[in-house]
């Protein structure tokens, strides 16, 4: 398992698909992206603040950010390089590949 999957599994128990989060900070200097997303699991009384740095990124084609952007699902898929899309309820959305992740979370 990727570690950076293996860290939010531990603390939700799942890989979310982080419906629903807001995401609170975006940073994307074209190499790298990082998502801030304030992610809350309301069946499990669990709520997070999840970072998630993309590292090497390649191929993006992303929407402009909106302030507050709202995620519907974030998902990855792994090969030689990941794939990720996210797909949003508002704002930002894309799809892009990237060499390697890095995830850090704070409960909120």
């Amino acid at each position: 398992m990727c570690q950076f999957k293996k860290e939010i599994k531990e603390l939700f128990g799942y890989w979310p698909k982080f419906c629903d989060g807001r995401i609170t900070d975006y940073q994307n200097t074209g190499d790298n992206l990082n998502l801030q997303i304030d992610y809350i699991d309301s069946d499990q009384d669990i709520r997070a603040v999840i970072t998630i740095t993309f590292i090497g990124i390649t191929n993006q084609e992303l929407s402009t950010y909106e302030p507050n952007s709202v995620v519907d699902e974030l998902s990855i898929t792994p090969g030689s390089k990941y794939k990720v899309q996210i797909d949003s309820c508002f704002g930002l959305s894309g799809i892009f590949n990237c060499q390697s992740i890095q995830v850090n979370h704070v409960n909120a």
